[in-house]
């Protein structure tokens, strides 16, 4: 989804894929037309933002076990960390740096805040391998790193599961986020 989202919202044309050229090719194409059809014919919107753009629902509680959660989401995770895959996602991030910078804005990168149970299920080495790489790469590019995977000022109130935010917790992060950029410039 996140190829789609950079080439049709972005203009990066990272892949040609024709799934990443249309929303309706992302996902369960049942949902897409059930979703179309409650837009038109039921009024339905699922969007669900503020117009500052903060997402708020009031199905964002967690999971009855988010700590159960937090371990499985790392498991499935820690498959992404195959050398092959690694140095993908790091040329990804290379690329859209530099197109971000050829534009003339700021570039953060940020460890979003996962559950405790998602952390302590990690290699702590790779962890702080990535950490230390994330870091060398903000500092080589200059750009800000935010380093917000134990930051305490998340409670498991602010998750949605195991490693995503809730519309809370997304709040919560983007106004540290903004007090930094302002501290920055």
């Amino acid at each position: 989804w996140r190829e789609k989202n950079y080439r049709i919202y972005f203009g990066i044309k990272k892949s040609s894929k024709i799934r990443s050229y249309a929303e309706i090719f992302n996902g369960q194409l049942l949902y897409h037309i059930e979703r179309i059809f409650n837009y038109y014919n039921k009024k339905i919107d699922e969007i669900n933002c503020t117009p500052k753009g903060f997402w708020v629902s009031s199905t964002s509680t967690p999971p009855d076990d988010l700590f159960q959660d937090g371990i499985i989401a790392a498991k499935r995770h820690e498959s992404m960390r195959e050398p092959g895959v690694f140095n993908e996602i790091k040329a990804s991030v290379d690329s859209i740096i530099a197109f971000s910078q050829r534009l003339g804005c700021k570039v953060i990168l940020c460890f979003p805040p996962v559950t405790q149970s998602y952390k302590n299920t990690l290699d702590a080495q790779k962890l702080d391998g990535t950490i230390k790489l994330i870091s060398e790469i903000a500092k080589e590019q200059n750009c800000l790193f935010i380093d917000a995977i134990s930051d305490s000022i998340f409670q498991d109130s602010d998750f949605f599961n195991g490693d995503h935010l809730n519309g809370n917790g997304a709040k919560k992060l983007t106004l540290i986020i903004d007090s930094l950029v302002y501290l920055e410039e």
